[in-house]
């Protein structure tokens, strides 16, 4: 089976259980990945967070539910995973424009929002640097971590607020200091995402010496493969790992391993046109 397949296998899961408390981690045995590297490859190749499109998807059939059944709020706002009428009139209204309570007078400004399937798309030509590492020892990530949303597409004002409030010059200098094993300087990683679609996100620096002031994330990955991304930050970057996800995996002999995924920074001025970033993905052969 393709990695293709098993995405949409997991799509198939998804929607059968739109109604039900879904386990994550269930849908990500289907794709033989983590939930969080599911949760990352579904929001770079269809642009929106998983999160996002499962709300989508349920105010969609909620909408079709209160047209053809003559039941009451409460009872689809239970259905679809609210706690009360009022939040699930609130999602209702940014959704389709309008309180689900008026959706007789609104019937032709009903939003629908389609099941997704993924598809492959023969592209000719592109060439991605990249490079493997391998027998890499263990090491940790130093610096400091908080819990972000994940972001599809543009700038991620979380993260960006992050950098601005523990990223002091003082910060980077002591940092950079420790910094002894690849990826050498200012790094990022992404991890433990959670159902409500946010992750744990780390800046720091790679090193092998235990610190005190600073968080640590212990790193046990030994094989990596790691791709350039040159060009506007952060939109070639974010190209390159939609590439990674559509166009390298489903011909590659690996695949993704249970471990953070990691970003190295080229320099702080992020606005050069040629800024360059690296993504480090954890990975392993396939079976």
């Amino acid at each position: 089976m393709t990695d293709l397949q098993r995405l949409n296998q997991a799509i198939n899961f998804l929607e059968a259980h739109l109604t039900d408390d879904i386990d994550y981690d269930k849908v990500a045995k289907i794709t033989l990945t983590s939930k969080y590297h599911f949760s990352r490859m579904f929001t770079f190749l269809s642009g929106m967070t998983l999160t996002e499109y499962l709300r989508n998807r349920r105010l969609s059939l909620a909408a079709q539910d209160l047209i053809h059944e003559k039941v009451t709020i409460l009872t689809i706002a239970t259905r679809y995973g609210y706690d009360s009428a009022d939040s699930f009139s609130r999602a209702f209204k940014q959704f389709h424009s309008f309180l689900p309570s008026k959706i007789g007078k609104h019937l032709h400004e009903i939003k629908s929002f389609s099941k997704i399937t993924f598809q492959l798309t023969i592209k000719g030509g592109s060439t991605m640097n990249y490079r493997l590492v391998t027998q890499k020892p263990k090491f940790m990530l130093a610096g400091f971590q908080k819990e972000v949303p994940l972001i599809a597409k543009g700038i991620n004002y979380d993260v960006q607020s992050m950098a601005i409030e523990f990223m002091t010059p003082e910060a980077i200098v002591d940092l950079k200091s420790i910094s002894n094993i690849e990826p050498s300087g200012i790094i990022s990683a992404s991890t433990n995402f959670t159902d409500d679609g946010n992750l744990e996100h780390w800046i720091g620096v790679a090193t092998t010496k235990t610190q005190q002031k600073y968080d640590q994330l212990i790193i046990n990955n030994d094989s990596w493969v790691v791709f350039e991304a040159v060009g506007k930050f952060p939109q070639a970057l974010q190209e390159v790992w939609t590439s990674i996800f559509s166009e390298w995996f489903p011909d590659s002999s690996y695949e993704l391993d249970d471990g953070p995924i990691l970003v190295w920074y080229g320099g702080q001025d992020m606005s050069v046109e040629n800024y360059k970033t690296e993504i480090w993905l954890p990975v392993r052969l396939r079976d």
